[in-house]
C-alpha cells in the first residue's frame, strides 16, 4: 500500500493526555525542560496515538481490500499488535505510514497479517 502522510500538532498531545490522565513530563509543552538531558529536545507525541492511528488505517486498509468480509464471515474477532518503537516522534514532524500487503495464512489456524512502519526524517519511528 502507498504510504500516508500524516502530522500531529502539540494540541493532539494536549486533548490525549488530558484526555488519559498521562503527565509525563516528555509529552508537555512547557514541562519537558525539567527532565535533565532530556535526548528529545522537546514534547513527543504519545506511543497510544500512534498506535491508534495505524488501528484506524489497517481497518481502512481491510475495507479496501475486501478483508473485513473475510473477517466477519470467518468471526475473526480480535487484533494482535506488535510495535516497537525505534525514535520518537515530535510534533510537526511529517510522518509516513506504510502498511505491507497482508499474508494471509490457515495453518494452524486462519491468520491475516501486516507489516507496518512509520517513519520521519528518514528515521524508522516504529515498526510492527
Amino acid at each position: 500500500m502507498k504510504e500516508q502522510l500524516f502530522t500531529f500538532e502539540q494540541i493532539h498531545i494536549e486533548v490525549a493526555r488530558n484526555a488519559s490522565d498521562d503527565f509525563n513530563l516528555f509529552h508537555d509543552k512547557h514541562r519537558w525542560l525539567q527532565i535533565t538531558h532530556n535526548p528529545f529536545k522537546g514534547p513527543i507525541v504519545l506511543g497510544f496515538q500512534l498506535n491508534t492511528l495505524i488501528e484506524y488505517q489497517m481497518r481502512l486498509y481491510r475495507e479496501a481490500h475486501y478483508e473485513d468480509q473475510i473477517i466477519a464471515d470467518k468471526q475473526l474477532r480480535f487484533s494482535n499488535y506488535q510495535t516497537i518503537f525505534v525514535n520518537a516522534l515530535r510534533p510537526r514532524q511529517e510522518l509516513s505510514l506504510e502498511i505491507k500487503k497482508t499474508l494471509i495464512t490457515t495453518i494452524p489456524h486462519l491468520t491475516l497479517t501486516n507489516r507496518v512502519m512509520i517513519k520521519s526524517q528518514n528515521k524508522t519511528i516504529l515498526l510492527g
